[in-house]
């Protein structure tokens, strides 16, 4: 906390000093991601908060910050912030603050490489017509040097095999440039990494936990050019690229060959492209931008049949890592630390030789910490023991070789009350319903999101996330434009219609502060079901095998059809070879009575 105190006094010192009154910060990168690299986490460096979803206010006169951020971190803000930095409420938001407290005197700095262009043309559109915006504002140029910052990893960049990806570059890019073409523009500039690296099937660890690459990349029917590191391109990566018509190109030369490059119609995503990305293309006015949602979004979040093959695979990789991580959870009654926990679990998962790596902070939350959704534990926290009665909520994943998983499952440790026990089960009727519902072609997430959240609205609770997000293939954990939530998506331009191989979690929870928290997810992957006269029905299959504790369940609040689902659900666990052939007898003989049909 002292250092955050010092590096939030030098920032004012440095707003003063320029004469700025308020900063405007989004936690971001380059790229708009959603989870960046080190170097990038200015807001940590100057809130302390760990987060990976947040906007400050930092006023300079009144040497005082104003937090913005979404469900999932409110209570996390709560206990990390520093007391000169103001959690808003959730309904807040940063547009309507600024216009409040801006007048003509004032001047805003805004870090254009942090901010989509959407967003800095509504600042311009409306805090930029009452105050000065002030755009040329380098963040951290005195206050955290570049050379004291974390850098990116030297691990060289690696290639997926068109056989594996299903799609060769090339492939990918000529229907990339197809769409582009029918939009009216004869090239785009792609900047999100997560894309990025579908398209061009090479993956990276310049991000923890997403195995992505910092790039630009840029399309034409004559020419793509792909920004990036070239000391960690190996040569058989160069080689692909160049058989698939991508010319590499250092990081550092973006902004100087787009001063030669012109007469060119640029689409570009406004969401997801940086203003200061825009005015470098836009190349003072020599290439004209057509904005344009980006399509390799939606095409990257509908698999192809080898992506999905895969996945499966991964998936099965995962369950027996986290059916010994349960057994041992359930059986060992040694009092353990959270840490611990977690450590044990990157221990079984590695113990598959198709693991790379985790696929985000593992969440290990004992009783009150649940509540916190997006809760990490620390080694040395001595409130992180699990000891005595109550709820442990775990949410893990792992980037394979053969994708990306995401599950959470919640333990009874010790005896649970009959509320805990009431809860648990209705969030597992909130997963089943959605689970087993079909659906007529047409729909979104959106639509779909409410049948998740009926039983517990009935409860007069909710949870203040989503129900599910997309999930990438051996890519971000986190994927768009496929998601369950009701409340609508910040971009409305995006189609998010669910179809066929579209993979998203469902994860609907109860968190009660300083009380617990719980999760229940499972990855599905859409799939057709009936057609007749009615149009083309769809189904969600779940990809996730692991088993859910019985222990915290009460089979009375389960209706007949929900009972059916979980006891099919779990004797498919039970009698699933290729699981059940890694696990020892001792886990086969645990899984049988954890399977058990109730």
């Amino acid at each position: 906390m002292e250092d955050t105190k010092k590096n939030l006094n030098a920032l004012f010192a440095d707003l003063l000093s320029r004469k700025i009154n308020y900063f405007l910060l989004f936690l971001s990168d380059p790229h708009l991601s959603e989870y960046v690299a080190e170097q990038y986490k200015y807001i940590r460096y100057l809130t302390g908060f760990t987060g990976s979803n947040a906007t400050v206010i930092f006023s300079s006169k009144e040497k005082k910050g104003y937090f913005f951020t979404d469900g999932r971190y409110t209570v996390q803000a709560k206990k990390e912030l520093p007391v000169n930095i103001e959690l808003q409420p959730l309904e807040a938001d940063y547009l309507s603050f600024l216009q409040n407290k801006v007048d003509s005197k004032s001047v805003v700095a805004i870090d254009t490489e942090l901010v989509s262009l959407s967003k800095m043309k509504q600042l311009q559109n409306t805090i930029g017509t009452v105050c000065t915006l002030e755009t040329r504002f380098n963040i951290m140029e005195k206050v955290w040097a570049l050379k004291e910052r974390p850098k990116l990893p030297n691990d060289n960049y690696y290639l997926i095999k068109d056989e594996e990806a299903g799609l060769s570059a090339k492939n990918k890019i000529n229907n990339i440039l197809n769409v582009v073409k029918s939009q009216g523009a004869n090239s785009i500039l792609i900047s999100t990494l997560t894309d990025i690296a579908w398209i061009t099937n090479v993956r990276g660890s310049d991000v923890a936990y997403t195995p992505v690459f910092y790039a630009y990349l840029f399309l034409s029917p004559e020419k793509n050019y792909l920004f990036t590191n070239l000391k960690k391109v190996p040569s058989n990566v160069e080689a692909y690229l160049k058989r698939n018509d991508i010319k590499l190109l250092d990081y550092q030369k973006f902004e100087t060959t787009f001063t030669y490059e012109r007469n060119h119609i640029i689409l570009l995503d406004p969401n997801n492209t940086t203003f200061s990305a825009y005015k470098i293309v836009e190349n003072k006015g020599k290439n004209r931008v057509l904005l344009a949602v980006n399509p390799s979004e939606r095409m990257k979040a509908i698999k192809n049949n080898k992506e999905i093959e895969l996945i499966r695979q991964a998936h099965i990789d995962d369950a027996v890592a986290m059916i010994k991580f349960s057994y041992w959870i359930k059986t060992d009654k040694k009092v353990k630390t959270e840490w611990e926990i977690s450590l044990k679990l990157d221990e079984l998962r590695k113990l598959n030789k198709s693991f790379l790596q985790p696929s985000f902070n593992s969440i290990v939350a004992f009783k009150e910490h649940g509540a916190m959704m997006h809760y990490a534990p620390s080694e040395n926290d001595p409130e992180g023991r699990v000891n005595g009665d109550g709820l442990l909520l775990v949410d893990s994943g792992g980037q394979y070789k053969y994708g990306t998983t995401d599950i959470t499952r919640t333990y009874a440790i010790g005896t649970l009350t009959s509320e805990e026990i009431t809860h648990y089960t209705y969030v597992l009727r909130s997963l089943i319903n959605l689970s087993t519902t079909k659906f007529l072609a047409g729909c979104s997430g959106q639509s779909l999101d409410v049948i998740a959240r009926k039983p517990l609205w009935d409860l007069g609770l909710d949870y203040k996330s989503g129900t599910g997000h997309g999930v990438g293939f051996l890519n971000s954990v986190h994927e768009g434009p496929n998601r369950f939530m009701f409340k609508k998506p910040l971009n409305t331009q995006i189609d998010d219609t669910l179809v066929e191989n579209m993979v998203t979690t469902i994860e609907p929870g109860i968190y009660l502060e300083n009380q617990y928290g719980i999760r229940h997810e499972n990855v599905t992957n859409v799939i057709k079901d009936l057609s007749n006269e009615q149009g083309q029905f769809y189904a969600l299959e779940t990809l996730t095998l692991v088993p859910f504790d019985l222990e915290a369940i009460n089979p009375n609040l389960l209706n007949p059809s929900q009972k059916k689902f979980l006891n099919d659900y779990h004797k498919s666990i039970q009698t699933n070879k290729e699981i059940t052939s890694q696990l020892s007898i001792e886990e086969n003989t645990w899984l049988i009575k954890a399977t058990r049909a109730i």
